[in-house]
């Protein structure tokens, strides 16, 4: 016994099996509002075997501070993977008062500084929201890597930066990932949501 929808198809009602309706390509994991003063913000058992692409939303982070850095990092089982050396990372910013972009590129690190190097906190407009993307962190045989697309402004809300960035955990590529963390370089976050997905193949 199956479920079935009912469609018209020129004035003729056909019945449909739910099955073969297809879903969305993204599928919920976890998610967390952020407030008072979050520092990290830590996912452990959301990377499965499942998927082996997820994309982590960012809507509006808010650090406490002004002038801090927004640092990822990955965690296996309870530990967070933060080991001096163990990460590389490598982006560009641009703003909208300036022709010219700001490249930052780390060799040896320990963590993936995701964006610019300074992010502002005092105007709503302000906050830090984007997209990052995790690649197969499940997998054994390759460095565990991610990518991102971000938009945020200065403290005043009204510069605007982009930034597109990548990194890895080069230690070794047979750590399995199961989590990870987001930390500001000084306190912590006061507002903002953060929404994990599982990306199904079709």
């Amino acid at each position: 016994d199956t479920d079935e929808l009912l469609v018209s198809d020129a004035g003729v009602l056909k019945r449909v099996d739910y099955s073969h309706l297809k879903s969305g390509t993204l599928v919920p994991i976890s998610s967390v509002s952020l407030s008072g003063d979050t520092n990290p913000v830590r996912f452990d058992d959301i990377f499965t075997s499942t998927y082996t692409l997820y994309q982590i939303h960012l809507s509006e982070l808010a650090p406490q501070s002004d002038g801090v850095s927004v640092r990822f990092r990955y965690r296996n089982g309870s530990s967070t993977l933060e080991a001096s050396g163990t990460y590389e990372h490598c982006s560009t910013t641009v703003q909208s008062d300036s022709s010219s972009a700001t490249i930052n590129a780390v060799n040896n690190d320990d963590n993936i500084q995701i964006g610019k190097d300074s992010f502002g906190h005092s105007n709503p407009s302000s906050g830090i929201s984007g997209i990052i993307q995790v690649h197969s962190p499940q997998a054994t045989n390759n460095y565990k890597s991610m990518h991102y697309d971000l938009k945020s402004a200065d403290h005043d809300g009204y510069t605007l930066f982009c930034s597109q960035g990548t990194g890895a955990y080069k230690n070794d590529t047979t750590t399995t990932m199961e989590g990870f963390e987001l930390t500001c370089s000084s306190n912590g976050f006061t507002s903002g949501r953060i929404d994990i997905y599982g990306v199904k193949q079709v």
